[in-house]
């Protein structure tokens, strides 16, 4: 396990519910306009509100292959020290496999 870091999962399947073959996952958190990322001091992350409102946008973490024997993508966000909750949403792009493209709406992360 990542010992107390936060770890994103996406899964993805079809609509009959098998994992997906393939594809790729791209997360990304809600990150507060005008703020540096990665600073503690100046935490820029922020709940989807953010994004929604205007005073946030969407900013890309990474991107990660679908693991095509459970259908997950999973990405270490890493420790979550200052911020209480987080807004974070993924792309799921499909590249053949049947499975349509899709951009899952955000969810937030509450400490």
């Amino acid at each position: 396990m990542f010992d107390g870091e936060l770890v994103l999962r996406a899964h993805v399947e079809d609509g009959s519910g098998h994992p997906a073959q393939g594809g790729t996952v791209t997360f990304q958190y809600c990150s507060l306009k005008g703020i540096p990322s990665n600073d503690i001091t100046q935490p820029d992350e922020a709940p989807s509100s953010a994004c929604a409102n205007g005073s946030g946008t969407w900013a890309t973490l990474g991107r990660v292959p679908v693991n095509p024997e459970t259908g997950d993508a999973l990405l270490d966000f890493g420790l979550v020290s200052v911020v209480n909750t987080i807004g974070f949403r993924y792309r799921y792009v499909g590249q053949g496999t049947g499975i349509q493209n899709k951009l899952i709406d955000p969810v937030d992360w509450n400490r």
